[in-house]
């Protein structure tokens, strides 16, 4: 009979291992609510913007490119957060994947901002200050991620790091 039991998978965690905490906040984030703000986040620009494409050469083309950058991230972020969340080997390797990815896309995005859409002069200023303020809550996305994998006790003790 104890033999049975240890060749049983393991369905209940000690505390501290397993996926709950932060470590299933961060899963529902990645797999729920990053598509959830990504299709918002694009339907909204798209509407925002289609007023300016007959007169903002390089626009369409710049959002068509970047939704596509977008759509990679959201799959990739919903695999992460599947592997984090079903407990896979390589799960936090995975992990960490998709957030340099997302800051690879990130720096590829804004370069793309000014290097493909001619903006109107009028415009410049506010596109910086929305450029900003994206590029800043990424970051503290990015790190508060990151440093959550690197440093958490029940990563750790669940993926066995």
């Amino acid at each position: 009979m104890p033999e049975d039991i240890e060749s049983q998978d393991r369905t209940v965690s000690a505390p501290g291992e397993g996926v709950g905490g932060w470590l299933l906040v961060l899963c529902v984030v990645w797999v729920v609510a990053t598509p959830l703000v990504a299709a918002h986040n694009l339907l909204s620009h798209f509407q925002q913007a289609s007023s300016d494409f007959a007169y903002t050469r390089g626009l369409e083309q710049y959002l068509v490119l970047v939704s596509g950058m977008r759509l990679f991230l959201v799959i990739f972020s919903m695999h992460a957060g599947i592997c984090l969340w079903t407990e896979r080997p390589r799960a936090v390797r995975t992990a960490k994947r998709y957030l340099w990815s997302f800051l690879v896309c990130l720096i590829v995005g804004v370069a793309l901002a000014f290097l493909m859409v001619e903006w109107p002069e009028d415009k410049m200023e506010d596109l910086v200050r929305e450029i900003a303020i994206e590029v800043g809550e990424s970051l503290i996305f990015f790190t508060t991620c990151y440093l959550y994998l690197v440093k958490s006790k029940r990563v750790k003790s669940t993926y066995m790091q």
